[in-house]
């Protein structure tokens, strides 16, 4: 089921955002539930299921992987602030891809071919922490917060 795949960078006007900044819709959700969320990707990639795409020597994307029972279907959905690309692999008509197959072997790899050429000389773009985000380390072993001195928890 391997199948060669030959990709050209995309056309430069395919990169321009496709709806106009007055055409968009209202945002929904605060700048810190965004980045969240962001960061709760980017850990996919960083320790996760997608860190296949680490290869690509980036610091701002982020995706999530998935595979269906059975392996019917996988998928990876990756993104960084200015392009988002989803690979989904399967057959039309249903049935397993073969054992093992993930989202992880299978899509990743598709997506980080595709995005080395989409993201060749664009620059690494890192997001800030928004205001009302705070940041704290937690004691692996006792779930409490550790102190700036190093002492664990309260108390």
């Amino acid at each position: 089921m391997r199948a060669a795949l030959t990709l050209a960078p995309p056309p430069a006007e395919r990169l321009v955002p496709l709806v106009s900044a007055e055409r968009r819709a209202p945002q929904i959700i605060t700048a810190a539930n965004a980045w969240l969320m962001d960061d709760l990707m980017a850990d996919v990639i960083k320790r996760g299921t997608g860190r296949r795409a680490l290869v690509l020597g980036r610091s701002d994307i982020s995706g999530k992987t998935g595979t269906t029972n059975e392996s019917h279907d996988t998928w990876f959905n990756g993104f960084n602030p200015n392009l988002e690309a989803t690979v989904w692999v399967g057959f039309d008509q249903e049935r397993p891809l073969g054992e093992g197959e993930e989202g992880s072997s299978v899509a990743v790899p598709i997506w980080v071919r595709l995005m080395r050429e989409a993201l060749r000389g664009v620059p690494d773009v890192g997001a800030s922490m928004p205001s009302g985000v705070v940041s704290a380390r937690i004691n692996a072993t006792s779930g409490l917060l550790v102190r700036a001195r190093g002492c664990r928890g309260p108390g």
